[in-house]
């Protein structure tokens, strides 16, 4: 027996089996970007992590003169008080520094990250 084909039917198979490897396409190109979008994420938080760090040894470095510069005016501080005092202006740095570091690696990877990172090298004069 043979089967009897309409032209149309034949068109109707073949644009069903296009429209079913467009779907795939688009799914295809969404798993890209994304994958992409990781990628970039990615390799934009390794390029301010050496920005960050020196920020943070940049900040730390002052709070490590300015103590030494008015410890003399700290009188005799037994070892505990000490270090309450090194942990107190280390927790104020690190708060100080926390909000900055938080938006430039939120931004990283972005136009505006690129930004972000040029203007804290030139506020803070960082390589």
């Amino acid at each position: 027996a043979v089967d009897l084909l309409v032209l149309a039917d034949l068109q109707a198979f073949a644009n069903r089996g296009i429209e079913e490897r467009q779907k795939e396409v688009t799914a295809a190109r969404r798993v890209i970007d994304e994958e992409l979008a990781r990628y970039r994420a990615a390799v934009s938080a390794e390029e301010v992590a050496p920005l960050l760090s020196g920020m943070h040894r940049w900040a730390d470095a002052i709070r490590a003169t300015e103590l030494d510069k008015y410890g003399k005016h700290l009188g005799d501080l037994s070892p505990e008080q000490l270090e309450a005092v090194e942990a107190l202006t280390n927790a104020i740095t690190k708060k100080i520094l926390h909000e900055p570091s938080v938006r430039l690696r939120t931004a990283a990877g972005t136009m505006r990250g690129d930004r972000l990172a040029e203007a804290m090298r030139e506020l803070f004069d960082l390589p």
